[in-house]
């Protein structure tokens, strides 16, 4: 072989080597992602790696899971359907639970959709949240949540201040009309799983059952009500201190808001904790509410435990109706 051919060899054989090393090198760097999340970020583009202590930035669009991820252009219009933060590569759990709402006030242009509320939760429980269409019990679960920055005060949970820029790892938030990924129920359950580290499978299933939902049958093919009761299951299942349902049983029948009831009194039989329940269905919370809370125009109007209320009221709208017309007291 001759001395030029023998040369050419080594030079090849010597930058092979050499891009070896660089593809492994650029390997070694290359962050790697906790177990099970690769999919589903795959499915939602640009995301946050786990585990998080809060939100990076401030644009993010929507929760999933613990993912937090960003919106790619205006025709993208997800909602947020389970909103927790206790992902399941860091677990931190206060003992403690309460939800202190200090002089809180959230002013979109001249109007208050929330105006110096101050209400201290620290009772495990299921609590009933009445109000009126527009009377801000949305927005206040969202302040709760974290979601929105309140125009004065404070929300803390378990003695940590909320914001969009820290929110609580102790608390889910289902929102009303929420939408999930197009899986199978089963597989959204798994998902939630793979994510939290106290998920209660067995629990969720059991409902999957008890509610008679076709584990495999896609989410976008289920109906308004059924779509309502996996979200609410998902968010009772990740056992977060704190869970908020917002209008949880709209599209539900007769039948159905039964078993909702049943399916809240064993979630917190199962994991007491706070369970905060936005309804219109007030006779129905009431069957098995520990407090109700009324608000209106913003502000907390009364509050009471539910043996009070009973003690007092044939019903649960006698009560709401009794609190408006200013002859009940807080």
């Amino acid at each position: 072989m001759s001395s030029r051919s023998s040369a050419t060899q080594t030079a090849t054989s010597s930058a092979y080597a050499k891009r070896a090393v660089d593809r492994a090198d650029r390997t070694a760097e290359r962050p790697t992602k906790p177990p099970g999340i690769s999919r589903l970020q795959d499915r939602v583009g640009a995301t946050t790696e786990i585990p998080i202590r809060r939100p990076v930035g401030v644009k993010i669009a929507t929760t999933r899971f613990g993912i937090h991820h960003y919106r790619r252009g205006p025709a993208r219009r997800d909602t947020l359907a389970v909103c927790t933060h206790s992902g399941k590569h860091e677990e931190t759990r206060s003992v403690t639970h309460i939800v202190e709402i200090a002089d809180v006030t959230k002013r979109y242009g001249d109007a208050n959709a929330v105006n110096q509320l101050t209400v201290t939760v620290d009772q495990p429980g299921i609590h009933g949240l009445l109000g009126r269409n527009g009377a801000g019990k949305t927005t206040l679960m969202k302040l709760v949540a974290g979601h929105l920055k309140p125009t004065s005060g404070e929300v803390r949970i378990n003695g940590e201040a909320c914001s969009p820029q820290r929110m609580s790892r102790s608390v889910s938030f289902v929102e009303s009309r929420a939408s999930q990924f197009n899986m199978g129920a089963s597989s959204l359950l798994r998902a939630a799983h793979q994510l939290h580290n106290d998920f209660d499978d067995e629990f969720a299933r059991t409902m999957l059952s008890k509610f008679e939902l076709d584990p495999k049958k896609k989410y976008k093919r289920l109906s308004f009500g059924m779509q309502t009761m996996v979200s609410t299951i998902i968010g009772l299942a990740i056992n977060t201190d704190v869970v908020m349902l917002d209008e949880p049983s709209l599209g539900f029948d007769v039948v159905m808001r039964r078993r909702f009831i049943d399916l809240l009194r064993e979630s917190l039989d199962r994991h007491p904790r706070i369970i905060l329940v936005s309804t219109h269905q007030m006779d129905d919370i009431a069957r098995v509410a520990d407090h109700l809370l009324v608000i209106d125009a913003g502000t907390l109007r009364a509050r009471a435990p539910m043996s009070d209320i009973a003690s007092q009221f044939a019903s649960a709208d006698d009560y709401f109706l009794s609190v408006l017309e200013g002859s009940t007291d807080e």
